[in-house]
């Protein structure tokens, strides 16, 4: 039983990150970026930890909430791009 415990992890190390409901699920993920663009396509500055209490996790889909908290923190935000290995590349309009 001993052996067991350390033979499956060990095992796990050596296998492919990250592995959906492996050793290591979500060390593989990068952590992604998210680029806010005005009227003119011009990037707008921002502190992330000025817009969010907390970092992002990156094994969380950002498309689904990020892109309306930013156009409403950010009066001259148009549109939200985010990068993740999770999504791909996502082009989002504040409406």
């Amino acid at each position: 039983m001993v052996l067991a415990q350390f033979a499956v992890p060990a095992i796990a190390l050596t296998q492919e990150k990250p592995a959906r409901f492996g050793f290591q699920m979500y060390s593989g993920y990068g952590v992604g970026t998210i680029t806010v663009l005005d009227d003119t396509d011009a990037e707008i500055d921002f502190e992330l930890s000025d817009v969010f209490p907390r970092s992002l996790r990156p094994e969380l889909d950002w498309t689904r909430y990020v892109p309306e908290h930013l156009c409403a923190q950010l009066p001259h935000a148009a549109t939200i791009v985010i990068e993740q290995d999770l999504t791909g590349r996502s082009t989002l309009p504040c409406d």
